[in-house]
Parts: C-alpha cells; structure tokens; sequence
C-alpha cells in the first residue's frame, strides 16, 4: 500500500510502501512537511466535524433525537 495520512492527534501515517518509492531525502521532507500541514490546519478534525454535522442536520430534520445523540457521542469518542 502506498498512503500517507495525519491522524486528528497529530500523529503522522507512512506506509512502507509508499517510504520504498521515495529516492531522494527531498522527497521524504517534502511529504513530512504536507502531513505537518494538515495536523496544522486540523483538517481531519475539520472533515469529522463536516460530515458529523451533515448527519446532525439531517437527524434534526426528520426529528430523530437519538440520531442527534449518536452522532454527538460518536463525534465525541473520535477525537
């Protein structure tokens, strides 16, 4: 597998595969400093808080309160 992602903790995935294609250190400070980016500026928070409040929204609209709920303690146990 060839991925890299950041996690809402700030921790940074690198799968090995993706570490066996890279063939200049360059290319390693310049995927550290993207992933760096995104736990700067919190998106995977931002992509939970996103969808969390889609769902929110829509419970709310078809009167489910234990949707609303759910969704908030789900949300909650995530972070």
């Amino acid at each position: 597998m060839v991925n890299a992602f950041a996690l809402p903790n700030g921790t940074m995935v690198i799968s090995t595969g993706l570490l066996e294609r890279l063939s200049y250190y360059d290319e390693l400070v310049a995927l550290l400093g993207h992933e760096q980016a995104h736990i700067n500026y919190r998106h995977s928070m931002k992509n939970i808080c996103r969808a969390l409040s889609s769902y929110i929204l829509v419970s709310i609209l078809l009167n489910d309160t234990q949707g609303v709920f759910a969704a908030i303690i789900e949300g909650v146990q995530s972070i």
